[in-house]
């Protein structure tokens, strides 16, 4: 074999070797700008208190779910906004509850506002999980108490429950750290903490639930 064959064949080889690793580092640039742009348009959820008139964060008048059966009561709400840029989809929230330091073994699916009983008829329907869009909100029943507006009184025995399928009973004079993480199939989740602590009161009510500022995403 003559040198300049031989050099040829030399070459050759190089070259497609150089072919094969630039596919493969092409390949890879493609996969990760791929995970780079997913990753910058992902839905991006932010969970926060709903804001009542004049700025209170309790809604009086609003009628509220047990039993499917409307009767009035106080609620407290969360607001939970997809600042992302793709829709999240199958959004449910979760509540951890903490009771003085020891975690209950409940864990309600809490409620979303939109999911109308009167629409929505099976437990299973009213409590499903729901789509947000890009740059869009949903309100999430957190918390209710019974109330009778026009005798201003909460019924004897009255506790705060979560607005869930089974709610969950707080105790009065009772200090309690609630964990609500909102889950979608396609966000990172996102966690919102809370401390309550009710004494019983209808003016102790609005300061009954205090957020902590170490919420986090995980």
């Amino acid at each position: 074999m003559s040198l300049v064959q031989a050099t040829l064949q030399n070459t050759g080889g190089i070259d497609w070797a150089v072919a094969i690793i630039a596919a493969i580092i092409g390949a890879c640039l493609t996969i990760g700008l791929k995970e780079l742009v997913d990753w910058l348009l992902r839905p991006r959820l932010v969970v926060g208190f709903e804001e009542g008139p004049l700025g209170s964060e309790t809604y009086i008048h609003n009628l509220r779910i047990k039993n499917f059966i409307y009767s009035m009561g106080l609620f407290r709400r969360l607001v939970v906004k997809n600042l992302g840029r793709k829709p999240a989809m199958n959004c449910e929230a979760k509540l951890t509850i903490f009771k003085g330091n020891l975690r209950e073994s409940d864990t309600p699916i809490l409620h979303w506002a939109r999911k109308d009983p009167e629409i929505y008829l099976t437990p299973e329907q009213v409590f499903s999980p729901v789509h947000i869009n890009s740059r869009d909100e949903e309100v999430l029943d957190f918390v209710e108490l019974d109330y009778n507006p026009e005798e201003r009184v909460i019924p004897p025995g009255a506790c705060i429950e979560t607005v869930s399928a089974n709610p969950y009973r707080f105790q009065r004079n009772t200090f309690y750290k609630l964990l609500i993480t909102v889950f979608a199939n396609n966000a990172v989740s996102n966690q919102f903490q809370v401390e309550l602590f009710w004494d019983g009161t209808l003016t102790g009510f609005d300061n009954s639930i205090v957020r902590k500022v170490n919420a986090h995403q995980t």
